[in-house]
C-alpha cells in the first residue's frame, strides 16, 4: 500500500486487497477493562472515502454469443430488439439503410404556399389573357348574366325556348301513395303481370314453389315425400314434446303429503285469507276473539285533544252528545254508501214492516247489524235529533235529512260581474270579477296562445264581420262569401245580442267541416 502525496489516499496494487488494521479505532482514548472479550460488530477497515464505498466495480464484458441472447430477451434502453437468430445477417445493415421508391422533390413548398410571391405585371397580364375564354371572366350588366348565345345554336332564343318535351299532369301524388280504390281492388291490380316479375326479378310470394319448366311425365310438381303427419295449428303437440313425462305425470298426480308435515306448515306458515297464529294449538279461543281490557272512555275525547281544550270547556252535555250523533250519522253515512245504491234502497232495508217509518226498535237493530252502539240513551238521542215532528218515528224526509252524502255547498264565492262591461285599464285594488278572468285550470295548464300575448278575452270580445275574415284568412282558411255568411249568421243567431266572436266562428267553422267530411264519407 503506498500513499499519494495530494490527497493522502490510500492506493492499492491490482490484485491485492487492503490489510485489517489489528487495532480498534478507539484505541488509546479509553482503557479495556475486558480484553479477553471481543468487541460486538464488524471488524472493517478505515481510511476509506464515501466516494470509494459507492463506486461499484467494473464488471467483465459478456461474450459475443452471450450479448446475442441478451440483446433478444432483455436489450438495453434505447436499442432495438434482434433476433438472436439474425443478429449478424449483413443484410440489417443494408435494410437499416434502405428506403423503396424514387426520391423525388416537392415543385412547392408549405412556405410558397401560405404566403405566395405577388405576380408582376407580365404574368398577370399573361393569366388574364388565358382565363379571358372561360364564361365566369366575362364581364356583363350588373343583374343580368354573360351571353350565353355563343355555345346555343344559331337562331335559338335563350330566353324563351325551353328543351324536352311538355307532360301532361295525370295524377298527384297522393293518388299514388293511398288510391281511392278498395283493399281487394288493389291485390287484384297487384297480381296482375306478377308472372313476368317472377322471371326477371324472382318475385316468389312466401311459401311459393318455383317453377323450374321440368318437362319429364314422371315429374309431378305436387307430389311429396313421406306420410302425411296429423298435426295441429295451436302448438298442442309441442307443448307436450318439450315436457318429461315425469313431470306430466307427477302435475295429474294428487300429491301425497304427511299429516305432521301439514299441520307444520299450517301452525308455522301464514296461510291465504287467514289470520297467522303460532301459539294456536296452546290457546283455545273464539276467532272472532279480542285481547285486552275495555278502557273506561276519558272525560275528554280526541276533539278536545286536537283543539288544546281546557278542562272547563270539554264537550259535556249537550255538546257531547252533538259530537256522538255526528259519529253515528257518519257512519251510517259510510253503511249506506256501500251497502245501497240510494236513499230510498236503504230506507227500505231499515223499514222491516213497510209502513213508511222507523222506529226505535227498528233503529237499533240497523245499528247492530253494522256494528254501532246500541246504548239506549245514545238512540233516544239520535231518534230525538231526526225526529223533527216530534212524533218519535223517522218518515224519509227525516231519514234522507240526516243521511244525506252530499252536504249543501258553500255558497259565498266571489260572483262574476256579467252585467258590468270590464274596464280597459284594470286598478290595483279593483277585486271585482268581470268574467273576463282565467279559472284555475287556465292557470295551471296555459294554451299556446298565452306565449304568444293572446288570453281568453281576446277570443270572447266581439268582432266584427270584417275583422272575423280577415282573421281566419290570415291562418290560412279561405271560404267563399256565400259560406262565410251563412256560417257568420248561424254564429250570430247563437248569442241574444247577435254578437260573433273568433271562439263561437270557430265552432261553427268545425261543425261545418265535421259536415262536410260526413257527406264525403257516405258518397265514398
Amino acid at each position: 500500500m503506498a500513499l499519494t502525496q495530494v490527497g493522502l489516499q490510500p492506493t492499492y496494487e491490482s490484485g491485492q486487497l487492503p490489510t485489517i488494521q489489528q487495532k480498534t479505532i478507539y484505541y488509546g482514548k479509553y482503557k479495556d477493562r475486558t480484553p479477553y472479550l471481543s468487541p460486538a460488530g464488524k471488524l472493517t477497515t478505515s481510511g476509506d472515502s464515501a466516494v470509494l464505498c459507492m463506486q461499484t466495480p467494473k464488471r467483465p464484458e459478456s461474450p459475443e454469443i452471450i450479448k446475442r441472447f441478451r440483446n433478444t430477451v432483455r436489450p438495453d434502453a434505447g436499442k432495438t430488439r434482434i433476433f438472436y437468430g439474425k443478429a449478424y445477417d449483413p443484410h440489417l445493415k443494408l435494410a437499416a439503410s434502405m428506403t423503396h421508391g424514387i426520391t423525388t422533390q416537392p415543385a412547392v413548398n408549405a412556405k410558397q404556399l401560405v404566403n405566395p410571391q405577388p405576380n408582376t405585371l407580365f404574368h398577370q397580364r399573361r393569366l388574364d389573357k388565358k382565363e379571358d375564354l372561360y364564361s365566369s371572366h366575362q364581364r356583363a350588366p350588373l343583374g343580368v348574366s354573360h351571353d350565353q348565345s355563343i355555345g346555343l345554336p344559331r337562331g335559338l332564343d335563350p330566353v324563351n325556348f325551353t328543351f324536352g318535351i311538355r307532360t301532361e299532369k295525370d295524377g298527384c301524388a297522393g293518388e299514388l301513395v293511398s288510391p281511392n280504390k278498395s283493399y281487394a281492388q288493389v291485390m287484384e291490380e297487384g297480381e296482375q303481370g306478377r308472372d313476368l316479375y317472377r322471371v326477371t326479378h324472382f318475385d316468389f310470394k312466401e311459401g311459393e314453389q318455383k317453377t323450374r319448366r321440368y318437362e319429364s311425365p314422371n315429374f309431378n310438381r305436387s307430389s311429396q315425400f313421406g306420410l302425411p303427419t296429423p298435426h295441429e295449428n295451436d302448438g298442442r303437440h309441442v307443448r307436450c314434446t318439450l315436457k318429461w313425462v315425469h313431470d306430466a305425470k307427477s302435475e295429474s298426480a294428487t300429491p301425497i303429503v304427511s299429516k305432521r308435515v301439514d299441520e307444520f306448515r299450517e301452525r308455522t306458515q301464514p296461510q291465504l285469507g287467514k289470520v297467522h297464529d303460532p301459539i294456536k294449538d296452546t290457546l283455545n279461543v273464539s276467532q272472532d276473539h279480542t285481547f285486552g281490557i275495555m278502557l273506561k272512555p276519558d272525560e275528554y275525547s280526541v276533539g278536545d285533544l286536537l283543539h288544546g281544550r281546557v278542562p272547563d270547556q270539554y264537550l259535556r252535555g249537550k255538546d257531547r252528545m252533538r259530537g256522538i250523533v255526528a259519529a253515528m250519522r257518519q257512519h251510517l253515512k259510510k253503511a249506506n254508501y256501500h251497502n245501497f245504491p240510494d236513499l230510498m234502497s236503504a230506507f227500505r232495508y231499515y223499514d222491516t214492516d213497510g209502513s213508511g217509518k222507523i222506529d226505535i226498535s227498528k233503529l237499533r237493530s240497523a245499528c247492530i247489524q253494522f256494528h254501532l252502539p246500541t246504548e239506549s240513551e245514545l238512540l233516544e238521542q239520535l231518534m230525538d235529533y231526526c225526529d223533527a215532528n216530534r212524533d218519535g218515528l223517522i218518515d224519509y224526509v227525516e231519514f234522507a235529512n240526516f243521511l244525506n252524502w252530499k252536504d249543501k255547498m258553500p255558497s259565498d264565492l266571489l260572483e262574476s260581474r256579467f252585467n258590468l262591461a270590464p274596464p280597459r285599464i284594470k286598478r290595483v285594488s279593483d277585486r271585482v270579477n268581470y268574467g273576463d278572468e282565467s279559472d284555475a285550470y287556465g292557470l295551471t295548464n296555459p294554451s299556446i296562445f298565452s306565449a304568444k300575448g293572446i288570453y281568453e278575452k281576446d277570443f270572447l270580445m266581439p268582432r266584427t264581420k270584417d275583422e272575423i275574415r280577415r282573421i281566419f284568412t290570415d291562418i290560412g282558411i279561405e271560404t267563399d262569401y256565400d259560406s262565410f255568411d251563412k256560417m257568420y249568421s248561424l254564429a250570430a243567431s247563437r248569442h241574444p245580442q247577435r254578437h260573433v266572436s273568433v271562439e263561437s266562428f270557430r265552432n261553427v267553422l268545425d261543425e261545418f267541416q265535421a259536415e262536410q267530411l260526413q257527406k264525403a264519407k257516405i258518397v265514398y
